[in-house]
């Protein structure tokens, strides 16, 4: 070993030199390699946030949207057993009020969520426009699951077309005759499996037909209130509750129903691809009716005799629900909209908050939703307002209409 000490000035000799520039070499491509890998990153996450990141097809109609979680426990809640409801309102916002744009989940979404990144077209806390006194108002209640969020899409762009809507949720396991501890679990679950679980869901559905009707019906009681006395100022004296109407996706089509034939506040109703189950029991509701249909095919006798439960009990529903309509609206009269190459998750915005549905291409831009919005602010503008809409003389293609006249002593009655 050499003993003379260490010295800066032996950096100077020309195997230094080559190990210096080694080293600056090395370091120069390092930042080569990693700037490509950052700007490969940045767009391979532009890909990404265009093709995989879900969106909504935006509201179609000329006024922005605000929303707002409502408070409200209209049944009581746990204190009575009941079943309790979360609420959340959609309406005609005043531009340039609020605080800034509502996401998905208003409580929030996991990290991995699809709904953490999705970004609605409203406005969270707005003020309602100016530019009427009054808005009719919809509620819209969620199918099976009683997620109100599913439908966000669809309630958004009603209230852009001067609809006040209150969107029900009702997830919570009391909703189908469960304890708390029970949870979503097997327990409120849809199941074909077999005999005994197609009657134990269809049971859990009457449960929850009746339970969120009944629940509902008292929150339009809420409304009422909010319309004389708003401790926000946001609502008091806006709300035209004679002009009322409630539209609901699956299971919440059969609970609108329901919620007409207990209610006769309410002046008209839409079924959105809903088995009946046995909604408006031992008779048939008075208000104006449309159902919204898929595009799938009728049961036959072959699937209705299918060896595979999950298979038949389905087409028994189809069948059943096909056959109590098409005799109700020959009597009473009623709309029935067909949306061409639909399927019943078209409706929801479950089908669109999917990745694997998002890479498959699955009716990104929403159009069966908007259809639905199309026909369902058509219908309540004419029997709310009295407005009538080309949509029922001159259907678009992808559309297949079918009308029955409503009697006379039905229409002089109301």
């Amino acid at each position: 070993m050499d003993p003379r000490p260490y010295s800066y000035g032996e950096q100077s000799k020309p195997g230094s030199l080559s190990r210096l520039a080694r080293l600056v070499a090395t370091a120069r491509i390092f930042w080569k390699v990693l700037g490509v890998a950052v700007a490969t990153a940045l767009v391979f996450g532009i890909v990404l946030r265009i093709h995989l990141v879900p969106y909504l097809s935006p509201p179609a109609g000329p006024y922005p949207v605000g929303t707002v979680l409502w408070e409200v426990d209209p049944t009581g809640a746990s204190a009575r057993g009941g079943c309790p409801l979360s609420v959340q309102l959609w309406y005609p916002a005043e531009p340039g009020s609020g605080d800034g744009p509502a996401p998905y989940h208003l409580a929030g979404s996991p990290l991995l969520s699809a709904a953490r990144w999705v970004r609605t077209g409203a406005t969270l806390n707005a003020a309602v426009s100016s530019r009427r006194v009054r808005y009719p108002v919809l509620l819209s209640v969620p199918g099976w699951a009683g997620l109100r969020a599913e439908n966000t899409t669809f309630v958004q762009d009603l209230a852009s077309r001067g609809f006040v809507v209150a969107a029900v949720g009702y997830d919570d396991p009391a909703c189908a005759g469960m304890n708390r501890s029970a949870g979503n679990t097997d327990a409120t679950d849809m199941d074909f499996s077999s005999q005994a679980a197609f009657e134990r869901t269809h049971r859990v559905a009457d449960q929850k037909i009746e339970r969120v009707a009944n629940a509902a019906s008292q929150v339009i009681d809420a409304l009422e209130l909010l319309d004389r006395v708003d401790p926000n100022g946001r609502f008091g004296g806006r709300l035209d509750l004679d002009r009322i109407g409630v539209v609901g996706y699956s299971l919440g089509g059969a609970i609108a129903m329901q919620l007409c034939w207990r209610d006769d506040r309410l002046k008209a109703v839409i079924n959105i691809d809903g088995w009946f189950f046995d909604a408006a029991p031992g008779g048939w509701i008075e208000q104006p009716f449309m159902f919204i249909s898929d595009d799938g095919p009728a049961a036959t006798p072959a699937d209705l005799s299918s060896p595979k439960p999950a298979h038949r009990y389905p087409a028994i529903l189809d069948d059943t629900t096909d056959r109590r309509m098409s005799g109700e609206l020959a009597k009473h009269g009623g709309v029935l909209v067909t949306v061409l190459g639909s399927d019943h998750l078209d409706f929801s915005d479950m089908a669109y908050l999917s990745r694997l549905a998002l890479l498959q291409g699955r009716r990104p831009d929403g159009a069966a939703i908007r259809t639905a919005a199309d026909y369902s602010a058509a219908f309540f503008g004419q029997t709310l307002d009295g407005e009538a809409s080309p949509l029922f003389s001159n259907p678009p293609p992808d559309v297949r209409l079918r009308t029955w006249d409503r009697p006379a002593h039905e229409e002089s009655a109301r």
